[in-house]
């Protein structure tokens, strides 16, 4: 897609604010100095202004509010000079004076726009970047709280949408180039407000969101045509990629031969290259798999690259057009089997990006390279796109050594990709760069396979899910206190803002809605500093980041399977499912049958969330649990015992699966093994916060009972009952029930206990599109999940409906309430997986945490209070509905925590009444052998 670029940056002096004290001549001199016209000589401009800087502090009249102004000039001289040292000094007291000097005059304070924007001019050229991007920031953010819009402003707003864009943040890139479109068209500034438009559009379509960028276009096309007449080209462009997206070929067609024509009319040769790329690509290559057409467009842009380079202007760096224009070339290649010309197409548009550079030197260069680089996907892609060239060479040879090839670029890929996610905030964008790798993953993982590598196949598989909660987890560690509870109040409050803002869009305009605009940004900003400060001042941030090469099946075996006895892991591809079974001694690998599998997962499911049809059919249930659990370890033998099961995605209970059924006792898989689930073999090595003896309390229970009437949420009637159970297991326990069960009470508080059971009422979609749980006043959403401090909590036992449910985010997992958790530190929790029985529920909770009091690790409390119940359970109640829905997920240690002062005073008791009978026995004794002696 084309980035365009608009050059609004030019130097203007800072002008004086005619604050002038009567009779000032000083003043007046320095006011003409500094707005005068620039002089030919600015060796002898800098040295007047540093002589009536002199001058002006020994005035009698002390400092006035343009002195300011004065120190900033002197500071841009030297900049100007190349001398940004003393620039850089000079205008950060210009800040502070300017600052210092607001309230008695207070429309000085515009000026600290352009002092900022001058820092991060100077900072960019001396290639100090994180300075750089900090008074960027503070520009940006200056401007809005003034609601101040000038050059300096959207110059500066215009370099941060670039910057999100080059580095795949389409969302955030989006929501910036709204505000900047706004700001532009109160500002009478047209040709800034399409440049945001653009940017806007090429972000939503970016993100998938076509039915927006449509939108955007038809309010872009509704404007003057003077505004646009320059642009028109880029419009057909966007509406061309639109309609491909779309699967509208023809009208693609269309409008990418009109937007060729417009480039062309215009000279924009970057345009005409892009036009007929596109054309070759979207249409021929990838929709019509016609290498032999496409490469004929191909050809047609390479002659407007020669153009680009004999003379258009160097910031619309066109060697990044070369690198997709040889890309392209090469798949095109592929797809008539000419694999040599692919090949070496491929290495000219790695040649793109440094002079020399190959694909083996790609983990060697500095980050500072890749993110600069405007477009930072074309490269990505162009690597995964290379690793597929090798793939599909050896299908076509069956050559192993084409297949190694591919499994070296697909790890080159990755490992580029995770240094690039560090650059990125939006989460909405991680998460489609997440989606957008699933090819590299799966392709990946079927390499491995066919080459029977299990180190790389593990690598693979681990690098496909949770990477992002890793991530949050890492800056977690990384956090100090103070930190914390920055962070914490700043989402807090972007969240609230964020909900407050759509529920009063209708208000857009009134001081309020901007006031709560201002304060979201405020707020956002604030996020974006801590997060650099943990880039800034970790050194080995970015080498936490990186890969799992750290956690190799070696250490898995050692940490992992030194208790349990198999980890199995399972990737859902669109061609294939694949799963990988790790035990103390060996590796099995298998490929499963995508179609057989959803169709048996899905109906497995259905049966297990729904008693009556489970009663109803239960030889069906038994068949299609049986044929499962065969499709799944026909070729992997699991072993007895301790399991864990990392799903990668949306996940079922495979305890209720049915290994065998002798008449009428079907036999499960909960008999023979002990089943726990995990987001990721790597989170289950992560470090959490050891558990401290300071804490409030070892128990937390929370039980509604009653939920608001507008909620129509039925009453969960003996839960109070079942928690005063639970908690006569716990010295330190504290139950919030009834109207004590608030959402705010519980948020105050939950921190700081080690063990948190919640009775309550849950739901997987709510009205703000996301999971939430309730409480006896309101709802808790998953993004409002925020602790001012690092959880003490070790277990949340989410005992509601679907609490282990979520949207599901290719590429890295379900959103549920019990991965929120564990995003806070939580390294544990038991959730249901459908809509639960009652009084299964809290006789399962019960005996869970009766297990817990023993000292058991979680996963086999679970086990055994699983076995309880259904030994004691009436005959309908023995069906997997009842006992299946609850899963531990995360680590499964066994937890210390403070027995009652009952339990002490019982043992006490009990060791008094074996000391008394011993006594007493010894006393029989005693007198029997004395009755012997008599006789």
């Amino acid at each position: 897609m084309f980035l365009l670029y608009c050059s609004i940056y030019f130097f203007i002096p800072l002008r004086g604010q005619n604050q002038t004290p009567a009779g000032g001549s000083l003043w007046r001199r320095i006011n003409q100095l500094i707005t005068a016209p620039s002089y030919e000589d600015s060796s002898k401009y800098l040295n007047l202004l540093l002589e009536y800087k002199t001058r002006a502090e020994k005035s009698a009249d002390g400092h006035d509010s343009m002195y300011g102004s004065l120190i900033y000039n002197i500071g841009r001289q030297y900049g100007l000079a190349h001398d940004y040292k003393n620039g850089i000094e000079y205008v950060q007291n210009a800040i502070a004076f300017l600052r210092s000097h607001t309230a008695k005059a207070p429309g000085i304070e515009n000026n600290l726009v352009e002092c900022y924007h001058r820092l991060f001019d100077f900072y960019s050229s001396i290639g100090q970047h994180n300075e750089a991007i900090m008074y960027r920031d503070s520009c940006i953010a200056v401007a809005r709280r003034l609601q101040v819009v000038n050059i300096y402003y959207l110059y500066e707003l215009q370099e941060r949408v670039d910057f999100l864009f080059s580095i795949g943040d389409f969302g955030k890139c989006s929501e910036e180039a709204k505000i900047g479109e706004e700001a532009a068209s109160k500002g009478g500034k047209p040709a800034a407000q399409y440049i945001f438009a653009h940017h806007r559009i090429n972000a939503e379509q970016s993100l998938g969101n076509y039915d927006k960028a449509d939108e955007i276009l038809k309010e872009v096309l509704s404007w003057d045509k003077n505004i646009i007449g320059n642009y028109i080209g880029n419009i057909y462009e966007q509406l061309g990629l639109n309609e491909t997206r779309k699967g509208n070929y023809n009208s693609a067609i269309t409008y990418y031969e009109k937007a060729f024509t417009n480039h062309l009319h215009v000279k924009n040769y970057v345009g005409c290259t892009q036009s007929l790329e596109n054309l070759g690509y979207y249409v021929f290559t990838l929709h019509f798999k016609d290498g032999n057409t496409a490469l004929k467009y191909y050809k047609r842009a390479m002659q407007y690259v020669v153009k680009i380079k004999q003379g258009e202007d160097p910031k619309k760096r066109p060697e990044l057009e070369v690198l997709n224009l040889y890309t392209n070339i090469a798949n095109a290649f592929v797809l008539e089997n000419k694999y040599d010309s692919a090949f070496r197409y491929f290495e000219l548009a790695f040649e793109q990006v440094n002079p020399g550079f190959t694909i083996n030197k790609m983990g060697k260069l500095p980050l500072e390279l890749y993110v600069n680089l405007d477009r930072v996907w074309y490269l990505t892609a162009s690597i995964i796109d290379y690793g597929d060239a090798y793939f599909k060479k050896y299908k076509s040879t069956l050559n192993l050594e084409n297949i190694k090839g591919a499994e070296k670029i697909y790890k080159i890929a990755d490992q580029l990709l995770a240094r690039l996610r560090i650059e990125q905030n939006d989460i909405t964008s991680r998460l489609m760069w997440r989606k957008d790798s699933r090819r590299l993953y799966e392709h990946a993982i079927e390499a491995a396979y066919i080459n029977d590598d299990y180190a790389n196949a593990f690598y693979f598989f681990e690098n496909s899910r949770a990477v992002l909660l890793s991530d949050q987890l890492n800056g977690q560690n990384l956090l100090g206190k103070e930190d914390v509870l920055k962070m914490a109040k700043s989402k807090s409050a972007v969240n609230n803002l964020k909900q407050w803002l759509e529920i009063n869009k209708n208000n857009k305009g009134s001081a309020e809605y901007s006031q709560a605009e201002r304060e979201y940004e405020k707020n956002v900003l604030e996020l974006s500093r801590i997060e650099a400060v943990i880039k800034e001042h970790s050194p080995i941030y970015y080498q936490r980041y990186l890969d799992t090469s750290f956690i190799p099946l070696s250490l898995v075996r050692k940490e992992l399977l030194s208790d349990h006895q198999a980890i199995m892991e399972w990737y859902q591809g669109d061609s294939a499912v694949y799963s990988l079974l790790v035990t103390a001694s060996e590796n099995h690998l298998a490929k499963i049958d995508k179609n057989q599998f959803d169709i048996l997962s899905h109906a497995y499911l259905l049966y297990l969330g729904n008693a009556e049809k489970m009663n109803m059919h239960f030889p069906a249930f038994l068949e299609t649990s049986h044929a499962l659990y065969s499709l799944l370890f026909q070729n992997n033998p699991i072993p007895d015992g301790r399991i864990i099961i990392s799903p990668g995605g949306t996940y079922f209970p495979f305890e209720s699966l049915l290994i065998s059924s002798t008449g009428n006792n079907p036999v499960y898989f909960l008999r023979d093994h002990i089943t726990s689930y995990t987001y990721s073999a790597r989170y289950l090595l992560a470090k959490f916060n050891a558990f401290a003896a300071n804490n409030k309390g070892s128990f937390l229970g929370v039980a509604p009972v009653n939920f608001p009437s507008a909620s129509g949420l039925p009453s969960l009637t003996g839960s109070n009952v079942s928690l005063k159970r639970i908690a006569q297991w716990f010295g330190n326990s504290k139950s919030l029930v009834g109207t004590d069960a608030s959402r705010r009470n519980f948020q105050e508080i939950f921190s700081g206990y080690s063990i948190i059971q919640l009775y309550t009422h849950a739901s997987e979609i709510s009205d703000r599109n996301e999971p939430k749980i309730n409480f006896c006043d309101s709802a808790l959403y998953l993004s409002e999940l925020v602790t001012e401090q690092k959880p003490l909590t070790r277990l949340v036992v989410l005992a509601a409906c679907e609490t282990g449910n979520g949207q599901l985010k290719e590429g890295e997992g379900v959103f549920s309430f019990n991965r929120g958790f564990a995003g806070l530190g939580i390294p544990s929790s038991v959730t249901n997986l459908w809509s639960v029985d009652n009084d299964a529920t809290y006789s399962i909770s019960e005996l869970f945490y009766k297990h817990l009091a023993e000292g058991l690790p979680l996963d086999i409390a679970l086990h055994h209070a699983k076995m309880d119940y259904m030994a004691t359970a009436n005959d309908d109640k023995q069906l997997p509905f009842y006992w299946a829905a609850p899963v531990l997920v995360g680590r499964t240690d066994a937890i210390e925590f403070d027995k009652p002062n009952g339990g002490k005073l019982w043992l006490f008791a009990v060791i008094l009444i074996l000391l008394s009978a011993t006594i007493i026995l010894l006393l029989m004794l005693n007198r029997k052998k004395r009755n012997t002696y008599i006789r």
